[in-house]
């Protein structure tokens, strides 16, 4: 693990040159509060690669909160660059690139904003992935997917709202999937579709 906030008083931790992540269930960065308002922050202004499988990035929880600024990648296998559980300010305006196989760029079950910046998947990856009807997701930017990937998961009646979002979906790629019989993929965007790859 490279920084872990833990709950006293509202910790930051900011990350200005480079955390590796390998090995197998591995952490980056962890923001956790006090579960009781107290937040914590961690913030990646530089580089976080993660090459270890089944790890994570960043990843907040109990009033914790994750903002990435600058670049993330993902190259080790089942693993996610930003995983956010809470209801504070998660955020995302710099770069998240998934090359790993069946990987995340974002796991969202609390609040979760991309401001700008981008995110790309392949290698049966996902790009953003939001899970229950009480998360928040909100993309703007540039998301990109291919070569079996998809842009948008949603799961158990999430709701994911785009924001004149650039979407591109190669060859091989999905637009929108949808776990379960509720949930959906609305506000605006420009998509461009290849030959060879699946809206919806």
């Amino acid at each position: 693990t490279g920084t872990v906030n833990l709950n006293n008083g509202t910790p930051l931790a900011s990350n200005l040159g480079t955390i590796t992540v390998k090995g197998t269930s591995n952490f980056g960065m962890i923001a956790k509060g006090s579960g009781t308002g107290t937040i914590a922050t961690a913030i990646n202004a530089n580089i976080l690669d993660i090459s270890g499988g089944s790890s994570v990035g960043m990843y907040s929880t109990a009033d914790g909160l994750v903002n990435n600024s600058s670049a993330i990648t993902v190259s080790g296998g089942n693993s996610i660059g930003m995983y956010t559980t809470t209801g504070s300010a998660n955020a995302n305006s710099g770069t998240i690139i998934v090359t790993g196989l069946k990987s995340a760029g974002v796991y969202n079950t609390g609040k979760f904003t991309m401001s700008s910046g981008s995110i790309t998947a392949t290698n049966s990856g996902i790009a953003v992935y939001a899970d229950g009807a009480a998360s928040n997701t909100s993309i703007a930017g540039n998301v990109t997917v291919g070569n079996g990937s998809t842009a948008f998961y949603g799961n158990n009646g999430a709701v994911i709202t785009l924001n004149n979002t650039a979407i591109n979906v190669n060859n091989g790629g999905l637009l929108y999937y949808r776990g379960g019989t509720t949930g959906s993929l609305s506000g605006t965007a420009t998509a461009t579709i290849a030959s060879g790859a699946t809206a919806f």
